[in-house]
């Protein structure tokens, strides 16, 4: 994340296999304390399979709530889900949460939506092999480039 943005002290809060509702639990030991003027938030890809997109986009509605009541003046960047050759029978669910979150962002002040779903297509509409690691799941180097870029834009 330091090679993605030189110059900002970033700060990566993330863990493998977490959900929505994992950010919602360890906000107030992990991010709250910081006090960052930024966050950029990914999440609801590990809830899928489990959960339904209006539940997903639910729990990511109660971070943001969250974060805006703990952070008012902190800037939410928040990010859509990628489409992967892993969860490629999962399309439409996966957009269906991507649309929700568009709303969310839009329903709140000083949230941002980026997309990432159009981004990561080839141009058949498939989720390009350059972005995506060998796993077909997780980012490339080049996608998290990608991803970075597309972030970069809307820091303060």
């Amino acid at each position: 994340m330091a090679e993605d943005f030189p110059g900002l002290p970033v700060i990566n809060r993330g863990f493998g296999g977490s959900g929505v509702a994992d950010a919602v639990r360890y906000l107030d030991r992990v991010v709250v304390p910081l006090s960052p003027r930024a966050v950029v938030l990914y999440a609801g890809g590990n809830n899928i399979g489990t959960l339904t997109p209006p539940a997903i986009a639910a729990e990511m509605s109660t971070l943001v709530v969250a974060l805006r009541a703990a952070l008012p003046t902190t800037r939410i960047i928040l990010l859509s889900l990628k489409p992967t050759r892993a969860r490629a029978g999962q399309a439409e669910i996966v957009r269906e949460v991507n649309r929700r979150y568009a709303e969310l962002a839009a329903a709140h002040a000083e949230v941002v939506y980026v997309d990432l779903w159009t981004p990561f297509l080839d141009a058949t509409g498939q989720p390009d092999a350059r972005w995506l690691a060998d796993d077909g799941h997780h980012p490339s180097r080049e996608g998290y480039q990608r991803i970075a870029e597309r972030t970069r834009r809307h820091l303060p």
